[in-house]
């Protein structure tokens, strides 16, 4: 009898080992410095989407609400920058014969597939090359990439429209991939897709007027 409790209570020990073991070897914090030979991509996607949210709570309008569409054109054009390692909206590979150019076909092509309403859509990119000797920690990517966006003007129209000539919510998908180059670099590639509604009673001037109102709210 005691032999046989001994048995169990090594079986608890070592099944508690096991589960500590794998806790530490796949839980991953937005602190910690990603390894560049095995990134978590959904972990530095999140952060991205966070972030962005963060900016727009910061001007008190709507959130994004993470979509399959958006995911889907967005994915899409990272993987061709990573495969070509260009950094451009326009695309030239074919998927199932047709060619998504720009990215308004990526966003029409896979919206018959989701039946998403949104008609509009906008695209952003953002390149981060660094360094394979230097490390930075997921949340620190992250954060550089949401910067680097609200610090251009055109980017930041598409990341915080304002909600006022908006008439349902806003739908977006952001992506990443990253490829190391031959000269002891990686490149991070970056790609956001945001669909929204227009109303079109107000849609009248509705890009200037966005750049004005976010000039005067730097």
């Amino acid at each position: 009898m005691k032999f046989n409790t001994y048995i169990c209570n090594m079986k608890k020990i070592i099944l508690t080992i096991t589960l500590l073991i794998s806790v530490n070897l796949f839980s991953q914090n937005k602190s910690d410095i990603i390894d560049y030979t095995n990134i978590n991509y959904k972990l530095l996607n999140s952060l991205v989407f966070e972030y962005s949210n963060l900016e727009r709570e910061n001007i008190k309008v709507p959130k994004l609400i993470e979509e399959k569409t958006c995911l889907m054109a967005s994915n899409y054009q990272s993987e061709y920058l990573k495969t070509n390692i260009v950094f451009s909206h326009k695309n030239s590979k074919e998927l199932k014969g047709i060619k998504l150019v720009n990215p308004e076909d990526r966003f029409n092509f896979f919206k018959e597939k989701t039946k998403i309403t949104q008609l509009y859509s906008g695209e952003i990119l953002c390149r981060y090359e660094i360094n394979l000797i230097n490390k930075i920690s997921y949340e620190n990517l992250a954060k550089t990439v949401v910067s680097t966006w609200m610090n251009s003007l055109p980017h930041k129209v598409h990341l915080i429209k304002w909600a006022e000539y908006t008439t349902k919510e806003m739908f977006c998908g952001f992506t990443s991939s990253s490829i190391i180059l031959s000269s002891n670099r990686i490149s991070f590639y970056f790609v956001g897709v945001i669909s929204y509604e227009i109303d079109e009673k107000k849609s009248l001037g509705f890009y200037e007027k966005n750049l004005q109102f976010i000039s005067k709210n730097k």
